[in-house]
């Protein structure tokens, strides 16, 4: 029990805190539980310093694959080009471009080339929260 409560008060401390995320020390995973290649991920915020929000950067190249958000979702091209297609529709998003994603929406990503993105997401660990015993998120309207 101890050590829970002492995980909890140094969880409590790193959120409170402002932290700088240098991209020297950025950690580019594959995607987990994808059949995809070529996307990485460095996630950034985690649950570690938020309880509410997740962001990070990932980076899709040459690929094209399905997805379903579970979370709500926007993402920002820092550079290059992508492709969301949702219910048949092309969105197709260019540097400097933002695209917001709505839980539950099942999409495609495609790039033909790099495409670098900021994404940051609610409930941050990408879970719904009722399903782990947290507040649960809000009806879709």
């Amino acid at each position: 029990m101890k050590r829970l409560i002492r995980a909890k008060n140094e969880r409590e401390k790193q959120m409170s805190k402002a932290t700088i995320f240098k991209k020297s020390d950025f950690r580019y995973e594959e995607m987990s539980g994808l059949p995809v290649h070529n996307t990485t991920i460095a996630r950034l915020v985690t649950p570690e310093f938020s309880e509410t929000l997740g962001g990070g950067i990932v980076v899709f190249e040459k690929c094209s694959y399905k997805w379903t958000v579970t979370y709500d979702e926007i993402l920002y091209i820092l550079d290059g080009q992508l492709r969301v297609i949702v219910a048949g529709e092309n969105f197709d998003c260019d540097t400097g471009d933002a695209i917001w994603l709505a839980r539950d929406t099942p999409l495609i990503y495609e790039a033909d080339g790099k495409a670098v993105c900021f994404y940051a997401i609610y409930p941050g660990d990408g879970v719904r929260w009722d399903l782990i015993g947290l507040p649960p998120l809000p009806p879709k309207a």
